[in-house]
């Protein structure tokens, strides 16, 4: 019998899946990588005006970690940002995905997260099947600088430890009220930043240049990744982090899904290879993910 919290989390890759595609299309020369953060911060300000008019909140240690929590979700974007301008996106994603390791390691300490050796052997075919999913023969040769394996570690670092301590707060606070203050947090950066002249005629300027089928992709991917993010968090209220975490690496599986459907539909707006070899190494891919998560769930 499946778990509530995994059904939760499901739900949230599947809009996580779709988002990624939205990023790939926002940040291919119609974004920079902060203007198109900033388009995610008012969703989250009205949310957590809404939250702390309607839900009685008395600040503590709980409320300060979910802060810090979405401080450092924001530091592991930028991080991941820094990335992907110095790699390919598709190796980028693959060395990105390891962070679910960095989470089970965390929690063993930190939330007394202890699992059977099959759930952590479910952990480990997940992050190589995500691995297969983003894995693209013709970019295969060059060697990653360790300055930029340094960068992903401390990425997979700051996506590990956020949940973490989002678990912490979670486990002391409400959701509702946890939520308002992660993205408090998240996007505490964008209101000074806002202030500077200079980021804001770029962000302006930007956003007016932006097609008008784009802006409204624009406004369904923030939509989006919101809904994704309560979803994925409220499942991490109810089950343990760890596993909640990897459930997450599914995610790959239907951006997958959803780059091939726009591929052949609409062949202009995103091209994803699927060749007969590649099509064969993602089947693979989802074979490892569906065994991976069929042991983290028994």
């Amino acid at each position: 019998m499946l778990e509530i919290w995994f059904l939760y989390a499901l739900t949230s890759v599947v809009f996580f899946g779709f988002t990624t595609i939205v990023d790939k299309l926002m940040l291919e020369n119609r974004f920079s990588s902060f203007s198109y953060f900033i388009t995610f911060a008012p969703p989250a300000l009205v949310f957590s005006i809404w939250v702390f008019a309607f839900q009685r909140t008395v600040l503590s240690l709980p409320y300060a970690f979910a802060f810090v929590a979405g401080l450092i979700s924001a530091g592991g974007y930028f991080l991941y940002v820094v990335s992907i301008r110095a790699e390919e996106a598709s190796r980028v994603a693959a060395l990105t995905s390891l962070y679910p390791a960095f989470v089970a390691v965390l929690a063993v300490f930190l939330v007394n997260e202890i699992f059977p050796a099959g759930s952590y052997l479910g952990i480990i075919l997940m992050i190589l099947g995500t691995i297969l999913i983003s894995y693209k023969r013709n970019h295969v040769r060059k060697i990653v600088p360790l300055s930029l394996v340094i960068v992903l570690i401390a990425t997979n670092f700051c996506y590990s430890l956020d949940q973490i301590l989002s678990k912490i707060s979670l486990d002391h606070i409400s959701f509702w009220p946890f939520l308002m203050m992660f993205m408090l947090g998240r996007f505490f950066v964008v209101f000074p930043s806002l202030a500077l002249s200079s980021v804001r005629r770029k962000f302006i300027s930007e956003i007016e240049r932006l097609e008008r089928k784009f802006a409204l992709l624009l406004v369904l991917g923030s939509s989006m990744w919101s809904i994704a993010l309560i979803f994925y968090f409220y499942a991490a209220s109810l089950g343990p982090i760890t596993l909640v975490s990897t459930t997450a690496l599914i995610s790959p599986l239907f951006t997958l899904l959803f780059a091939i459907l726009i591929t052949k539909y609409l062949p202009k707006v995103l091209e994803e290879e699927i060749d007969g070899r590649t099509v064969a190494m993602k089947l693979v891919a989802i074979v490892l993910i569906c065994v991976g998560t069929y042991l983290i769930m028994t």
